[in-house]
């Protein structure tokens, strides 16, 4: 056999190696990048949570007269932070 025919021979699975680290190459760079989304969403869940434990800070910090002047009562603290308050027309 000659070394021509060798190389041919060895071409499709030079091309198979090939396709098969690119594929490989993809999915690792699709997992990298979910898993960098992923990280992303949990530290901007971190800073929701902190700013929300802010807030129910600074609110409950007010005096009675304090709220009533914003129109809410101390047991309505954690419904205006989670957004369910519903105002008295």
């Amino acid at each position: 056999m000659s070394s021509t025919t060798q190389n041919k021979r060895s071409l499709p699975a030079a091309d198979t190696m090939a396709a098969h680290t690119a594929a490989i190459d993809a999915a690792l760079v699709d997992s990298a990048r979910l898993a960098a989304n992923g990280f992303a969403r949990i530290g901007a869940w971190f800073a929701e949570r902190r700013a929300a434990r802010e807030a129910y800070r600074e609110l409950q910090s007010l005096s009675d007269r304090e709220l009533t002047d914003l129109g809410i009562g101390r047991a309505d603290i954690r419904a205006v932070l989670n957004g369910t308050f519903k105002r008295a027309i």
